[in-house]
């Protein structure tokens, strides 16, 4: 266990283990479950978080019940196809799926709550915005 990533970095590395191997390890301890279960939940929530993303820029977007907040990762989007971005595209695209993300989840529509439901934007633009650029 650790309580840092320094801690984290350290306890991979006297291991000779990937830190995404010492991860895998450390849930299939906590929870009690497989390799492959905590493989096929990882995937799910990826899924989860992909859905979210997409359904943000349907149409005119999604909108909160009291229709207080929506709609921005659509401007966001639209922005970002201009291609006349000061900051670059990347960034661009980790900002639209962060506000998409948490558009839907105003919405009451399914994300995946982590690190927190009011954070769960952070995870998916940075995910998605690297996968992007890795393409």
């Amino acid at each position: 266990m650790f309580v840092s990533i320094q801690e984290l970095v350290a306890l991979a590395t006297s291991q000779n283990k990937s830190i995404s191997e010492v991860m895998i390890e450390q849930e299939m301890e906590m929870t009690q479950q497989s390799r492959e279960f905590i493989w096929a939940k990882m995937e799910k929530n990826l899924q989860t978080m992909k859905n979210a993303v997409e359904r943000s820029v349907q149409g005119q977007g999604v909108f909160s019940p009291t229709g207080l907040t929506g709609g921005d990762a659509v401007k966001m989007k639209k922005y970002r196809e201009k291609g006349k971005t000061l900051s670059g595209d990347n960034i661009l695209a980790g900002v639209q799926y962060a506000l998409g993300t948490n558009e839907v989840n105003a919405a009451m529509g399914i994300v995946c709550a982590t690190p927190t439901a009011g954070a769960s934007g952070t995870l998916p633009g940075v995910i998605f915005s690297i996968a992007d650029s890795m393409e």
